[in-house]
């Protein structure tokens, strides 16, 4: 994302789950544009639950 962007704007991306077959991913969502992530506020987890593993 960009500086300065308001919280409505999004990231797409593709999560690849065929080298360890997960069905789940947790993403902790943080605001603050400081260079480590743990010097940012957290400001919301969600888990994306549900898909199934990639065939191979």
């Amino acid at each position: 994302m960009t500086s300065y962007s308001s919280i409505c704007d999004y990231e797409e991306g593709n999560v690849n789950d065929s080298s360890d077959g997960q069905t789940s991913v947790e993403n902790n969502v943080h605001q603050g544009e400081r260079e480590f992530v743990q010097d940012n506020k957290s400001i919301g987890r969600f888990c994306l639950d549900g898909s199934l593993p990639e065939l191979k």
